[in-house]
């Protein structure tokens, strides 16, 4: 005779599954796809299809939020005029066993990456990654890789050949959240770029939206971020923007070497080099520019206005302690972005509110489908007891009556009982 009993799962220590016990003692594996009926199997299922989706897309938006929101942190600059640091510590895929293995997350991808888990598999020769809700295998290549917002390098892995490893990126994201500063000196809310547009300008126009995209190779310290420069605009015949530099040497402005502009194209959807800007041609929205330096920082402004030729803006660090909320004012603003669910290499479809609400609706259609199902079930066994009590069953009714229907034959025997013991008497009666 064998019994149920339960198991540590292989790559998963928190996790039990059902085994099969024999009267040696040896276990038998019981895949929870065999054990669909019965409060267990409604246990399991619970566990499978509702408890651990809603745990990791819960985990996607706790890992999307802290790792974007670390990057805008990262682009600012805090009252001491420092650039900012990781506002949250963000929580460490699960690997299990770890065996050596490190999974990392990918800013620059983090629309991509999706509540799933993965299975890491080595053969000896070659480590493959399959998504484990989809069966789909997403890479056989090594030894560092980068899949769906994640980076696996397997270069000091210790699995053996046949060994897997189980990756939960999301799992438990939103439990291992936390913050990574506690001054508020520290919260990054100032943009590290201002620029100034001297009084001596003939035109009307103006540089603003300035946006830091990159900060490799910007110092940390206070308020020595980049060296000044300028944007001068020249005009007809160029009509363009040029960047200038102060030549100390020279005493005079000369073109920067080291920095480019380029103008961005609506129609391409893409950046083209040089600085082109024709105001009479320019309407209300303005013109998207990027300047980008050799050592790897960048960053967006917005022209817009009549520029006269000669005018000229003044880039600086923004000065250390001046109120400046603009990095602030960038990181509200990712309540609105669509940041997140970017399927195959995409954009972002969804902000951290409507992924929240798509998780929200998900649980609630499953709750339910869970609630139709146990009414249609307690019907089927009504109908099922209502059948069997036909055929088998006590109908209290018809024992009613049938109980009537004896008294009252009871009481007929007894009333001719009764006469017929008074015509017994009778004729005893004549006999005397």
């Amino acid at each position: 005779m064998s019994n149920l009993g339960t198991t540590q799962a292989q790559n998963d220590p928190r996790r039990q599954d059902i085994v099969l016990v024999a009267q040696n003692g040896a276990e038998v594996l019981l895949p929870e796809r065999v054990l669909t009926g019965g409060e267990l199997g409604g246990l399991l299922g619970f566990r499978r299809d509702s408890l651990d989706v809603a745990q990791n897309q819960l985990g996607l938006i706790a890992l999307s939020l802290t790792t974007e929101f670390n990057r805008i942190h990262q682009l600012g600059v805090d009252l001491d005029g420092v650039m900012g640091q990781a506002f949250f510590n963000v929580p460490a895929p699960h690997i299990m066993p770890s065996s050596g293995v490190v999974v990392g997350i990918d800013p620059a991808q983090v629309s991509q990456l999706t509540a799933s888990d993965y299975q890491l598999s080595f053969d000896g020769t070659n480590y493959t990654i399959a998504n484990r809700n989809t069966g789909e295998s997403l890479s056989s290549a090594g030894p560092a890789f980068t899949f769906q917002g994640l980076t696996v390098d397997v270069t000091g892995a210790t699995l053996a050949a046949g060994e897997t490893a189980l990756i939960q990126p999301t799992r438990f994201a939103s439990r291992d959240l936390a913050l990574a500063i506690s001054d508020p000196r520290k919260v990054a809310a100032g943009n590290p770029v201002s620029v100034a547009a001297p009084v001596s300008n003939a035109g009307s126009g103006k540089l603003d939206n300035i946006v830091l995209l990159d900060r490799t190779g910007l110092a940390d310290g206070p308020g020595a971020h980049f060296g000044e420069f300028r944007l001068q605009y020249a005009a007809a015949p160029a009509n363009a923007f040029s960047v200038q530099v102060f030549d100390s040497g020279l005493n005079q402005w000369v073109a920067a070497p080291d920095l480019t502009i380029e103008r961005y194209d609506q129609a391409s959807g893409s950046y083209l080099p040089g600085g082109a800007y024709v105001p009479a041609s320019i309407d209300s929205s303005g013109v998207q520019f990027r300047i980008s330096h050799t050592d790897g920082w960048s960053f967006e402004m917005k022209a817009s206005g009549a520029v006269a030729g000669g005018d000229v803006f003044n880039f600086a660090p923004t000065e250390v302690g001046i109120a400046d909320n603009r990095n602030a004012v960038r990181l509200g603003a990712l309540q609105t972005e669509k940041v997140m669910l970017g399927a195959n290499g995409g954009v972002g479809t969804a902000t951290f509110q409507s992924a929240y609400s798509q998780m929200v609706s998900a649980i609630g259609n499953k709750t339910r489908e869970v609630q139709v199902g146990e009414q249609t079930q307690t019907s089927l066994l009504r109908q099922a007891t209502d059948q069997r009590d036909a055929l088998s069953g006590v109908n209290l009714d018809e024992e009613a009556a049938n109980l009537i229907r004896y008294q009252q034959a009871y009481q007929a025997s007894a009333q001719v009982m009764s006469i017929a013991q008074r015509l017994f008497d009778e004729v005893l009666g004549i006999a005397r």
